[in-house]
């Protein structure tokens, strides 16, 4: 190719690090590196590649690739210091703990080599290959399914049947086995060698060093053996053994060989070991990135495999791999191969599926391809604009940039890359993914960036193997891509900022092979990867480059700081989520049932759930998704005669979505709450099961250190079950704690103070029997109306009541336990869907009190009395995350008994409480939340109370009587609560909030009494 005659001063670079060798197999090279040019930058960010040519005159290549001639296994880069050991524990990476390199896994940080340090790679607890048949291939069916997701024949028991030589390779029982064994086998070899090195040699411990290697021989060739030889022909040591000791430097002399490697190289060893007898499984090699973004090949098969999709890869050229290169059918540009790099970064993309080797997201792609770097290892920014438009002469639509300029996370060149006339006049209908680069930098400077709604942009950074962001990834700070130097909402650096796995991923080497490497450059084809699968079951989304990239970064897992953030952008990519609706509640259904369609709504299906009979029936539902400008169409089973099979009712013969059967179920699950309480604040926590088979069943629970302090030392704490069936018309709750919150069902008000019968506002006469047994059950008496009837208890032994002072618990030492038990009737209503009606009416019973005061005299309120109460409520949710809510109670006291006890109301006595409260979710942060309420707590309206006693009637005559006395127990004034409440969630799990609470009553002389602040950081650990 012509080298061109102008080009610009940036120093562009492949992104990417390798971290680690290929694999010793067959057909791989055991070289320690790939022979990397040797101008290569970036062996640290930030360091320039050498000039061609003097070195005062200009440089013309200043492109190169990300890299330089790196030993993985020596110089600055640790990511396993502490105790690694991938060989404890359980490692599924499609179910548990995916984490087989736990510990301190920074790749950047410390040594270059990625396993120096304190390194016992087989100890501790992280064994996948312990427990039930789990290891880095997964269970039986690492992608279980109701298909094959990998082909071939495949027996978990008897062994897959290898293709090329017909010889019935290790079962999975057998492999689970023989790692177990390994693991504590090279365990016990690691510890003598760390012995030997620590406290020196002796004859006894070469000896046995010697046997525990030739232990750990001999149980791979056990296993092993015929399986290597059936397919290559040669014998174990010839095709396997020998070539990876010769790659360590490890000779007939094996005990000194083993001797001579330090800790680092011992775990690179035990790695290849691993990674290369697992080539010779009869699987495609499944690896953590998978679980982490979600994906599985299942996922691939059902949503075409790419094969409608043509992809743009502008890298080196993909070499020595037949298997990729098949989908090549179009390529130009150089022949430099870079060390492979844009071999690996295909096979994340295009490998088949084919029982062997690396598997790529979108196996059936074509692939367009253009190499921009020659000879040297460099390229110019014309060689890119030369690349994406010989790219989009293939109708590549979606073009994957592993290109990073150092000290950057997006360049300003690429502006005038994109606004190019050349480029722009090719670039519509074309989403383009970059790499962020390996600096472990975050960009501080603004980029003149003009968007252009006919082509999409996203930036891919890197997280580690246990999701945190890679110490090696660039992130994109608070930068700009602004305007003519304005910028405006949504267009931060952050906003199309999106982070993937992006450390130690398996993939093809470029010499035949296998092997893992870290850098941003290999997260980004599994964003590529997802865009194709989009564009291959939608191929009309091709068109809408800005769409596309909405479904990737809507659908994104989100990490670190809540919302969109300077480190993880919008988050983590999920593949599965990108192929399924954003939003049930805004789709369009259709059900289909014994070919008749039918119109259904989000609200009627998420009222109803999945049907007793849909199994049965064969139902599935057609669903449709508007995104901007265009839409998505989904055809999703709840029958399991369904599943594998294909539909043609929107037009096209395509796979029915089963993996998004799962996520419209527990969509439909998200109503259904054993405390009764959604959204806002609540002190009880709550936990729904998805619908299955037609029921529901959710758990609830209060922290019980609640009940350990603020008087509450004789109280058990909260705990509720509640189970209804999936069509939502009926439910029943029950459990000990906060009856009335489960009695009232304002589920605006989830605060057990909001129930309280001293300072709550929602029917205090409730409160008081609030506290012991209840139970609930509702009923769906039409479309939007439910009637519920339940019933709460309490008993509260004064001696362990820590709220009365020891004077109070004193006076009532002689007077029983207080009693109260409660019964309710409440009708809920919703006119609309936005806004929830009801009114309740209960009925309180105090055994020996009055409105829960009690006497120490037997006989002053032996009959105790009976409190009538109606409550009115309602709760209003409006747009931006807003809630309006209120109660109103009114209630009627009256003694029991008639005149037969001492103490006792005079008529009825009246009272009343209320409670107003407005809320916000997402005030200042996408998950952070603001309350503010106003409420009047129990006030006696009117009442009058009668004491009958003996007294002297005359005091002349000393004539004795009985007297009866009357009082008014009204309130004079009323109090008032103001409170405000905040909180917002912090990265790792913890919260920060604040509150503060007024009350005012005007016995203080029309002044605030009591005013509390406070603010609370909880850090979990």
């Amino acid at each position: 190719m012509k080298r061109p005659g102008n080009y610009r001063s940036s120093q562009l670079a492949i992104a990417t690090i390798i971290l680690s060798t290929a694999v010793p197999s067959v057909a791989q090279t055991t070289e320690v590196a790939p022979d990397w040019p040797a101008n290569d930058v970036m062996v640290a960010q930030g360091e320039q590649a050498p000039v061609s040519g003097s070195a005062a005159g200009p440089d013309l290549r200043p492109v190169v690739p990300m890299g330089g001639n790196i030993n993985p296994f020596s110089g600055s880069i640790d990511p396993f210091s502490g105790t690694i050991d991938p060989f404890s524990g359980t490692i599924d990476p499609f179910s548990g703990n995916v984490d087989p390199f736990a510990g301190n896994v920074d790749p950047f940080a410390g040594n270059i080599n990625p396993f120096e340090g304190n390194i016992d790679p087989f100890a501790g607890n992280i064994n996948p290959f312990h427990g039930e048949i789990r290891a880095l291939w997964g269970t039986i069916d690492p992608f279980a399914g109701n298909v094959d997701p990998f082909g071939g024949n495949i027996d978990p028991f008897e062994g897959a049947i290898d293709p090329d030589s017909g010889h019935i390779l290790p079962s999975y029982h057998q492999m689970n086995g023989f790692w177990q064994s390994f693991g504590a086998s090279w365990r016990q070899t690691n510890l003598q060698l760390n012995d030997i090195a620590n406290n020196g040699d002796a004859n006894w411990k070469t000896s046995r060093l010697n046997y525990q290697i030739t232990d750990l021989i001999n149980q791979s060739r056990n296993v092993w053996g015929s399986a290597i030889e059936a397919r290559t022909g040669q014998s174990f040591e010839a095709a396997f053994l020998d070539p990876l000791f010769s790659k360590f430097g490890i000779t007939s002399d094996r005990v000194a060989g083993f001797r001579s490697l330090t800790a680092a190289k011992r775990a690179q060893l035990v790695t290849d070991w691993f990674d290369g007898l697992m080539e010779y499984t009869g699987n495609d090699r499944v690896d953590h990135w998978m679980k982490a973004v979600n994906w599985t090949p299942e996922l691939t098969r059902i949503q075409g495999s790419g094969a409608d999709s043509v992809i743009g890869i502008l890298d080196s050229s993909i070499v020595n791999d037949p298997d990729l290169e098949g989908n090549v059918f179009h390529s130009g540009g150089y022949q430099a191969h870079v060390g492979g790099h844009g071999t690996g970064v295909a096979s994340l993309l295009i490998a088949d599926h084919d029982g062997r080797g690396v598997m790529g997201i979108a196996p059936n792609a074509s692939v367009a391809t253009y190499n921009p770097f020659d000879d040297t290892g460099s390229a110019s920014w014309d060689d890119i604009q030369d690349g994406i438009v010989s790219l989009k002469s293939a109708n590549a639509s979606v073009i994957n940039m592993s290109l990073g300029v150092s000290g950057w996370t997006l360049h300003p060149e690429w502006n005038n890359v994109f606004n190019d006339s050349k480029v722009k006049k090719v670039a519509n209908d074309t989403v383009f993914v970059i790499a962020a680069g390996n600096d472990g930098m975050t960009q501080t400077q603004d980029v003149e960036f003009k968007r252009n709604a006919d082509f999409g942009l996203i930036v891919v950074g890197a997280i580690d193997p246990v999701g945190n962001i890679s110490s090696l990834s660039n992130k994109p700070g608070s930068v700009c891509l602004s305007t003519s130097g304005h910028c405006v909402d949504g267009n931060y650096l952050r906003d199309i900022f999106i982070v993937a796995p992006g450390e130690l991923i398996l993939m093809a080497d470029g010499n035949g092979g296998v092997t893992r490497r870290s850098g941003t450059s290999f997260a980004a084809p599994l964003v590529s990867g997802a865009i194709t699968l989009l564009h291959d079951r939608w191929p009309w989304l091709a068109q809408h480059p800005e769409e596309t990239v909405s479904i990737i970064l809507k659908s994104a897992k989100d990490l670190g700081e809540p919302g969109v953030d300077d480190v993880y952008g919008v988050g983590l990519l999920d593949v599965e989520a990108s192929q399924s609706p954003l939003d049930f509640g805004a789709l369009d259904f259709y059900e289909y049932r014994n070919n008749k369609k039918i119109k259904r709504t989000a609200s009627d299906l998420q009222r109803t759930g999945v049907g007793d009979t849909w199994n049965a029936d064969g139902i599935f539902l057609t669903m449709f998704e508007t995104i901007g400008k265009t839409y998505r169409d989904f055809v999703v089973p709840f029958s399991d005669q369904l599943i594998g099979q294909k539909s043609s009712v929107t037009g096209s013969n395509e796979y029915f979505q089963s993996y998004i059967t799962e996520r419209f179920v527990d969509w439909s699950t998200n109503g259904f709450t054993a405390s009764n309480t959604v959204g806002g604040f609540t002190d009880i926590a709550s936990y729904a099961s998805p619908k299955r088979e037609g029921w529901n069943f959710a758990v609830s629970a209060a922290n019980p250190t609640q009940y350990l302090r603020n008087g509450r030392q004789g109280e058990i704490p909260h705990s509720a079950v509640k189970f209804g069936d999936a069509a939502g018309k009926f439910s029943f709750n029950a459990g000990y704690g906060q009856g009335a919150i489960a009695l009232l069902g304002q589920k605006s008000f989830g605060l057990t103070s909001d129930y309280d019968s001293n300072n709550g506002g929602l029917n205090p006469i409730l409160g008081l029997a609030s506290g012991g047994g209840f139970v609930d059950a509702e009923f769906a008496i039409a479309k939007n109306t439910k009637i519920a009837v339940g019933m709460t208890s309490r008993r509260l032994d004064h001696s362990e009541n820590f709220e009365l002072t020891e004077a109070e618990r004193a006076q009532l030492r002689g007077a029983k336990d207080y009693q109260a038990s409660a019964f309710n009737l409440r009708m809920t209503h919703k006119p609309i869907k936005a806004a929830t009606v009801s009114v309740s009416f209960a009925t309180l019973d105090e055994k020996d009190g009055l409105l829960g005061v009690q006497s120490a005299l037997d006989n002053d309120l032996r009959h105790g009395s009976q409190s009538r109460t109606m409550t009115l409520g309602a709760s209003f949710d409006l747009p931006h995350g807003i809630n309006i809510a209120a109660s109103a109670t009114a209630a009627l006291t009256k003694s029991n008994g008639g005149s037969d006890q001492n103490l006792r109301t005079n008529g009825n006595v009246r009272s009343s409480a209320y409670a107003f409260s407005i809320g916000k979710q997402g005030l200042m942060r996408k998950n952070d939340r603001l309350r503010l309420s106003f409420t009047q707590p129990m006030h006696i309206e009117n009442g009058t109370v009668e004491y009958s006693a003996v007294e002297v009637v005359d005091r002349s005559t000393g004539e004795i009587g009985n007297v009866t006395r009357s009082f008014s127990i009204a309130d004079e004034s009323r109090r008032f609560t103001g409170e405000f409440l905040y909180a917002t969630p912090m990265k790792g799990g913890g919260e920060l909030s604040f509150f503060g609470r007024a009350e005012y009553g005007g016995n203080s002389g029309n002044n605030v009494n009591q005013i509390i602040a406070g603010g609370l950081l909880s850090i979990p650990f």
